[in-house]
């Protein structure tokens, strides 16, 4: 069944007068937002948009700041330009969106003002492409997955995680989250590469094992991306493998300027006995930046995937909220508490 959603007269009277706007749609139809009714509306002032399977009314929003999609099962292609966005994020939902998500492709073009760009697509998802151009004040870059089979920035390109044509770095990303199963340095030197100003990483150990690649990178060749900026690896469903634990020490071992290691898991896998165990597992004598710590943060397991850490949902507010710069913060939240190991 398909309903189409006609503006109300008095949604059509406020238009001109929202500075905050939400558009939702009953899960159990398809709805779409009929281009032929929105001539009337206009949105001078919205600066907070949030649009759950509709299509963006940009257009119509001269000063609009922040933009969320929702549930975009109604197109496959989404073009973003915008001489005012700041913050922009495409978040599928995995239960609605199980058999409609059709999404195949995200174009941001001519956006002078983007810091930050957020797209959220569940690893076994049919691929998708990302394209961002034009957003020379880039800073926060997410979620890169395996799934994302094509990423261009500018002239670089990522074909499932990987640089394939590195052209020009990208200075101004400080801030990138990305799936890896497991980590491997390897691929984390060649986005440092293509990053080479990053100072936080997150990494979100997907249980989804991928096949390992040929190394192509020798690290101690490259280990100059490691002094100067990284200063925080966040390493999302810790379990302590050997490989992650491994990992997580080459950091501490090479990067100069780090302040900060942190393991995050579920809290019901911080009791006392694992704690210890990772705290010898990770206390090094010849740290890179003596200044550095390792610290275990235990969130809180929830059903709401709002605030469940592992999988890979940010806030909504924490989108529309220009005073954040890191939207995938947790210590934003309160489900997460801290263990100095």
């Amino acid at each position: 069944m398909q309903e189409c959603f006609v503006p109300p007269a008095a949604f059509i009277r406020l238009s001109a007068s929202l500075h905050v706007l939400t558009l939702t749609a009953a899960r159990s139809i398809s709805t779409k937002f009929p281009v032929d009714d929105v001539e009337g509306l206009h949105f001078p002032h919205l600066r907070q948009l949030t649009i759950d399977r509709f299509h963006s009314l940009l257009s119509k929003c001269p000063v609009l700041e922040s933009l969320v999609l929702s549930q975009s099962d109604d197109f496959r292609c989404l073009r973003i330009s915008s001489p005012t966005l700041r913050s922009f994020g495409v978040s599928d939902d995995l239960v609605a969106g199980w058999a409609l998500q059709r999404l195949k492709q995200v174009i941001v073009e001519d956006a002078p003002l983007l810091e930050m760009v957020f797209i959220r697509h569940w690893e076994y998802r049919d691929g998708i492409s990302v394209r961002i151009s034009g957003a020379p004040r880039l800073e926060f870059l997410g979620s890169l997955t395996y799934s994302i089979t094509t990423l261009e920035l500018g002239t670089t390109v990522f074909k499932e995680n990987v640089p394939v044509k590195l052209t020009t770095a990208v200075r101004t990303v400080k801030i990138l989250v990305v799936h890896m199963s497991p980590p491997n340095i390897d691929d984390v030197i060649g986005l440092m590469k293509c990053f080479p100003c990053l100072q936080k990483l997150y990494i979100l150990i997907s249980q989804r094992k991928r096949p390992k690649r040929v190394q192509h990178h020798n690290p101690l060749d490259y280990l100059e991306c490691f002094d100067l900026h990284p200063k925080e690896l966040v390493l999302v469903n810790y379990q302590g493998e050997k490989g992650v634990v491994e990992f997580a020490k080459f950091f501490l071992l090479n990067a100069r300027v780090l302040e900060m290691v942190e393991l995050a898991n579920h809290r019901q896998k911080c009791v006392s006995k694992f704690l210890a165990k990772q705290r010898r597992k990770l206390r090094l004598k010849n740290r890179a930046s003596q200044d550095a710590k390792a610290v275990m943060s235990c969130y809180a397991y929830s059903n709401d995937l709002s605030h469940s850490y592992s999988n890979d949902t940010l806030h909504i507010s924490h989108m529309h909220d220009m005073r954040i710069h890191d939207p995938f913060d947790r210590s934003l939240c309160s489900c997460k508490r801290f263990q100095f190991l």
